[in-house]
């Protein structure tokens, strides 16, 4: 026999659209709930805004982005390979990301401290490209839609 929604259960298409998942938890009827996980990514991304504690600059095109190694190595296993592995730039301090725009690298970069990313036609195949190459298959995925 199945058994319907828990006493008190919310479960209107109303209520489920103010009861959505965003990067730092859940807003709940307009009350925000921060996970310490959440908390945590969204103070490395303020630092990483800041250029506090970044132990690495991405460049492409001559522009530079700072950013920390183990945020990078944890998102992807194309910067956990380059950054923990038998390559040079296991102790740069400056690494040049060849092959992309410096408009892609931002945006998968930003994505990787946010996990939001805005992909319209005027970027989308800079941001793919990007995604490609440092293999992040969400971002690849959502260009490809």
């Amino acid at each position: 026999m199945s058994r319907g929604p828990a006493v008190g259960a919310l479960t209107s298409p109303f209520f489920d659209f103010w009861k959505s998942k965003t990067l730092f938890g859940y807003i709940f009827s307009g009350i925000f709930k921060m996970s310490s996980a959440c908390k945590i990514l969204s103070g490395l991304a303020d630092q990483q805004k800041d250029g506090i504690l970044c132990d690495v600059e991405l460049v492409a095109e001559g522009q530079r982005i700072k950013a920390h190694k183990n945020v990078l190595a944890s998102a992807t296993h194309y910067f956990e390979a380059m950054f923990n592995g038998k390559f040079e730039e296991i102790s740069a301090k400056v690494v040049e990301v060849k092959g992309v725009t410096f408009t892609g690298l931002k945006a998968v970069v930003d994505c990787i401290y946010t996990s939001t990313i805005k992909i319209i036609a005027a970027n989308i195949e800079d941001i793919l490209s990007a995604a490609h190459l440092i293999q992040m298959t969400g971002i690849v995925d959502e260009c490809n839609e």
